[in-house]
């Protein structure tokens, strides 16, 4: 841990361990962000405790057939947080559950530049999270190394990898929003690829959850913004 704005944190092993080690040496800021949520899950959507949790077990079929280990790292965290797997789970579904197009705020906004390249952005959210909010140093087998931004215990975020691939992000106001991948699971596995055409595929190959804009860069210089809903795409 650093005296940086962040705190940030080194995990390293499989997908099990690499949980394991996020949701221990995070505890207390994942506790935290799951009251934070259910709140605003309660606030926005109008669901309460319960029925998030029961609706954060539909997106994991989804998940595990994007990626099993991605669903092992989240059993990982919910034992080293000492939660329920669910709760975790609903971290890693925020946006789907808030319902984004209820929201009627503006988030985030990115740039790229392929000299450099340049990748950056602001995240504009509620204030609160900047107290939950950390940096992530992965080292995992048969995957590059990334490090990450996001929000304590959530796997999935902004960042850049070993491979020489980063990542911006924007939430897209949609009526758009199904069972499916959730978005955040997504840009894990955009910062799990090796290449640009891998993280392009994890994008559009994917039965998609809800809207994102996804900001990818590559140490080339090579830049593509996709906009993406579960049911359309483009790309610049």
């Amino acid at each position: 841990m650093s005296g940086n704005l962040f705190p940030s944190f080194v995990l390293k092993g499989r997908a099990h361990e690499i949980g394991y080690q996020y949701g221990e040496k995070c505890r207390e800021l994942i506790h935290k962000n799951v009251e934070l949520y259910l709140k605003i899950f309660e606030h926005y959507a109008h669901l309460k405790p319960s029925q998030t949790l029961s609706l954060s077990k539909g997106f994991i079929p989804y998940i595990e057939g994007f990626d099993p280990s991605m669903m092992e790292e989240m059993r990982g965290i919910a034992e080293g947080v000492q939660c329920r797997l669910e709760e975790v789970v609903a971290l890693n579904v925020r946006t789907e559950l808030m319902f984004p197009h209820r929201l009627g705020i503006q988030e985030c906004t990115a740039i790229g530049m392929s000299e450099g390249p340049i990748l950056c952005q602001n995240w504009d959210w509620i204030p609160s999270f900047k107290d939950t909010t950390v940096i992530l140093h992965i080292e995992q087998e048969g995957k590059p190394s990334i490090t990450m931004m996001t929000e304590a215990g959530i796997i999935g975020k902004i960042g850049f990898n070993s491979a020489g691939i980063g990542l911006c992000i924007n939430i897209l106001i949609s009526n758009q929003v199904q069972f499916g991948v959730p978005i955040h699971v997504i840009f894990r596995g955009i910062l799990n690829s090796s290449s640009i055409n891998e993280a392009i595929n994890k994008v559009f190959m994917t039965e998609r959850a809800s809207a994102s804009n996804c900001l990818i860069g590559h140490e080339s210089g090579v830049l593509l913004d996709l906009e993406v809903a579960p049911k359309d795409f483009d790309y610049l």
